[in-house]
């Protein structure tokens, strides 16, 4: 399993820090369920200043392009809900009833905005 890179100013990176964490299944310890980048305040400030200026991008952006974006979002998530619900599961340890939940609202907010 390769590790999870961060997604920085439209490029998929390796933290500053050249290290990974682990994260396991809470229920089966032995699993795990994926590597993600450890990252630090040096990749938090260069994802902060990326999101600045793409902001400044999506502002000129007319209400009915960025709703299309949203949209187009949701979609994708609740075409692949089970899936997502499914990793939350494994990775919080939540039950899959509430996880199917979690996935529903995150598709309805971004109906919603």
């Amino acid at each position: 399993m390769s590790p999870h890179k961060n997604y920085i100013n439209g490029t998929w990176t390796d933290s500053s820090t050249g290290k990974v964490s682990v994260s396991t299944n809470p229920a089966d310890v032995n699993e795990v369920v994926g590597e993600f980048q450890a990252s630090d305040a040096n990749d938090a400030a260069r994802a902060v200043e990326s999101a600045s200026a793409a902001a400044s991008v999506w502002s000129t952006m007319s209400p009915l392009a960025r709703g299309g974006f949203l949209m187009a979002a949701a979609e994708y998530l609740g075409n692949h809900a089970e899936r997502y619900a499914q990793a939350i599961t494994k990775e919080c340890g939540k039950a899959i009833v509430e996880a199917r939940g979690e996935v529903g609202r995150a598709v309805a907010l971004l109906q919603y905005y």
